[in-house]
C-alpha cells in the first residue's frame, strides 16, 4: 500500500461558529493522508495520487465558510475519494491555530477517517 500525505498545509479561511470567525478568519492548518493499493510498477503520474491535485481539493472546500470543522472534514474526505476512486483509506485532520476561547494557547484540531 501507498500513502501520498500534505502535512501542516497553511490556510488563511472563515469557519466556526462566531461571527467573528467569519469577519476575521484565521489561520488553518491541514494534514491529510490517503492510501491506495499500489500497480506494479509505477511509473505514471496517473497510477498514483497527485498530491497537487489533493491540494487543489482542499483549497477549493476550505474557501467555503462552514460552522464545523467536522462537516469540512467529511466534505473534502467525499471529494478526494469522487476524485480518487482507487483510493482504499483516508485520514484529515484540521486546526485553528488561534480558536476564540479565552485563556487558550495551542491549537483545536478535529479529525476524520475513513476506509473504503
Amino acid at each position: 500500500m501507498i500513502k501520498v500525505s500534505l502535512e501542516n498545509v497553511k490556510i488563511i479561511a472563515s469557519h466556526g461558529i462566531y461571527e467573528a470567525e467569519h469577519i476575521l478568519g484565521g489561520i488553518f492548518e491541514v494534514s491529510l493522508d490517503v492510501s491506495f493499493i499500489e500497480s506494479d510498477p509505477l511509473i505514471k503520474l496517473e497510477e498514483t495520487i497527485n498530491y497537487v491535485t489533493l491540494y487543489q481539493i482542499i483549497k477549493k472546500r476550505m474557501v467555503l465558510s462552514t460552522p464545523l470543522l467536522e462537516t469540512l472534514c467529511l466534505d473534502i474526505l467525499d471529494e478526494i475519494k469522487n476524485q480518487f476512486p482507487k483510493i482504499v483509506e483516508s485520514v484529515i485532520k484540521i486546526c485553528k491555530t488561534a480558536p476564540p476561547v479565552e485563556n487558550f494557547t495551542g491549537k483545536l484540531c478535529v479529525s476524520a477517517q475513513k476506509t473504503y
